[in-house]
C-alpha cells in the first residue's frame, strides 16, 4: 500500500472517543466516505472524511472490500487511515457531531465582504447581479460601516475584508476610508479583491494596495481573447484588452500578491479554456504566487454535466502538470467542513452599497433577503445562521464532508449546488489513476 496522504489524526481520534465508540467487538466495516478511483494497474482510495488517500494493489483492494482476507497488520492501517471503521460506528452521525462542535468554537476572525459598487464596466451575460440597480456605496454609510466592523472586531480578532461589486475598482473611496479607519484603530485586517482587472494599473498595485492591505486579487478569465472581449463585453471598448489583463496579472503576482484566476466553464468555451490553461503555464508557471481553477457556469443552457465537469477538470491537471498551480492540496487536506460557506457563519457578513447586510453575498441587492442594515443589526437572529440543515441526498453523498450541502443559493434557484471539491477531487484522482 502506498499512502499519499496519512489520515488526520484528530478526525480518527474523535471517531473513535468514549463519546462514540465503546468497544463492542472487532468487527468492521468499509467507511461509507471512501472514495474510489480504478486506475489501469491500481486503485486509488480517499477517505473525504479523514482525508486519507492510498494507492493500493488489485490483491489489497480485494483485501478492503473484503473479498479477501486481510492480514492483521494490514488491517490496523485500514483502521488507522479510516477507511475501515468499527462496525457499531455511525459516520454520518459523527460527522454531524464533529461538525457541531467545530461551530462551537470561538475562532479569531470575522469576514465581511463589502460592495463598494453595483456598477460594473463589464457586461457579463451570466452575472448573478442582473437586474440590481447600479449604485455605488452611499459615502454617508461610511461612519455606520465603520462603527459596524468595530462591533464584530474583538481585541487580537483578523478582520478578512473581501472587496467585490460591481467592479469593486470603480469606487476606491469606500477602500481608501475603511482602510485608513481601520488603521487609525489599529484593527489588524487584510483584503481580498474580485476583479475583473482591467483598471489595476502599476500606481495602484505599489500605492493602493500597499494602503488597502491586499493579500490576494481573483481575476476572472472566460476564454482566448476573441471569446474573452465577446464575454466580457466592456463598456469602454479598450484595444488589446485580454493582452493587457496577462500583463496586470503578472504586475500584481511580481509585487508578491497572490492571483487566483477564475476560469469560467461552461460547453461552448470548454476546449478554449483548455488551451487557455496552456497558456497560463506557459506563462506563469515559475510565479508561485499565480494560481487557477475552473469556475462551472450555472443556471445557463450550457452548463456541463456532471461526467464533462470531472473529464475537464482530468484534463486541465494533464495540462497543468503542477497539481499545487491548481490548489488540489488545500482541497484534498482540508479538515472536514462544519458550514457549506459563509451563509451558515454568524462571524461572516455581506454589505451592499445601501448599507443592507446578508448572510450571503449572492443576495446583495434584495433588501428583503437582508439580516439587517448597518444602522440595526439584531444579533440574535444573525446567530440562528449557524443551524445547518441537509438534504437527504447530501446525507448520502460521499462528498459531504467537503461540501456539507453545497450552495443554498444556488439550490434556491435551482442551480447545481455542490461545490467545486467534489468535481477537482474526482478530476484530479482520475488524473493520478492514468
Amino acid at each position: 500500500m502506498d499512502t499519499i496522504i496519512s489520515g488526520n489524526k484528530n478526525i480518527i481520534k474523535f471517531i473513535y472517543s468514549s463519546e462514540n465508540y465503546a468497544g463492542f467487538s472487532n468487527d468492521v466495516k468499509l467507511s461509507t466516505f471512501n472514495y474510489i478511483q480504478k486506475g489501469k494497474k491500481s486503485y486509488l482510495v480517499y477517505n473525504t472524511l479523514c482525508n486519507t488517500l492510498v494507492r493500493l494493489t488489485p490483491l489489497e483492494y480485494e483485501k478492503l472490500m473484503g473479498k479477501k482476507k486481510a492480514g492483521r497488520e494490514l488491517r490496523k492501517t485500514f483502521i488507522k487511515h479510516g477507511l475501515l471503521i468499527a462496525k457499531e460506528l455511525d459516520e454520518l452521525k459523527i460527522y454531524n457531531q464533529w461538525s457541531a462542535l467545530q461551530r462551537r468554537i470561538d475562532r479569531p476572525y470575522i469576514s465581511v465582504n463589502i460592495a463598494t459598487t453595483l456598477k460594473c464596466n463589464a457586461r457579463c451575460y451570466y452575472c448573478y447581479e442582473k437586474g440590481v440597480r447600479h449604485s455605488d456605496f452611499r459615502e454617508r454609510q461610511f461612519p455606520l460601516l465603520i462603527k459596524f466592523l468595530k462591533e464584530k472586531v474583538r481585541e487580537n480578532d483578523t478582520l478578512a475584508l473581501n472587496w467585490f461589486g460591481g467592479e469593486p475598482l470603480m469606487n476606491k473611496k469606500v477602500l481608501n476610508f475603511v482602510s485608513s479607519e481601520l488603521k487609525k484603530s489599529e484593527i489588524l485586517f487584510y483584503s481580498y479583491i474580485i476583479t475583473n482587472g482591467s483598471l489595476i494599473n502599476k500606481r495602484m498595485v505599489n500605492t493602493d494596495f500597499v494602503r488597502w492591505n491586499v493579500k490576494d486579487v481573483q481575476i476572472t478569465l472566460d476564454g482566448l481573447r476573441e471569446t474573452y472581449e465577446k464575454r466580457k463585453a466592456y463598456t469602454e471598448k479598450k484595444r488589446n484588452i485580454f493582452s493587457r489583463i496577462l500583463q496586470k496579472i503578472e504586475l500584481v503576482a511580481a509585487s508578491g500578491i497572490r492571483v487566483h484566476i477564475r476560469l469560467n466553464v461552461d460547453k461552448r468555451n470548454r476546449m478554449e479554456i483548455l488551451a487557455l490553461t496552456e497558456l497560463l503555464c506557459n506563462r506563469y508557471g515559475q510565479f508561485k504566487e499565480v494560481t487557477w481553477y475552473p469556475a462551472f457556469l450555472t443556471g445557463i443552457d450550457d452548463d456541463l454535466t456532471e461526467e464533462e465537469k470531472i473529464s475537464f477538470i482530468k484534463d486541465m491537471f494533464a495540462i497543468t502538470q503542477n497539481p499545487a498551480k491548481m490548489n488540489i492540496g488545500r482541497r484534498l487536506y482540508s479538515v472536514p467542513k462544519s458550514r457549506a460557506c459563509m451563509r451558515n457563519d454568524p462571524k461572516s457578513f455581506s454589505i451592499d452599497v445601501f448599507g443592507n447586510v446578508y448572510s450571503c453575498e449572492h443576495l446583495v441587492g434584495r433588501k428583503e433577503m437582508s439580516i439587517g442594515t448597518l444602522s440595526a443589526f439584531d444579533n440574535e437572529k444573525n446567530l440562528c445562521r449557524s443551524d445547518v440543515a441537509l438534504r437527504n441526498e447530501c446525507n448520502q453523498c460521499v462528498f459531504l464532508p467537503k461540501c456539507m450541502g453545497g450552495c443554498a443559493a444556488n439550490l434556491e434557484t435551482n442551480d447545481e449546488p455542490c461545490m467545486i471539491e467534489k468535481y477537482m477531487i474526482q478530476g484530479y484522482l482520475a488524473y493520478l489513476a492514468e
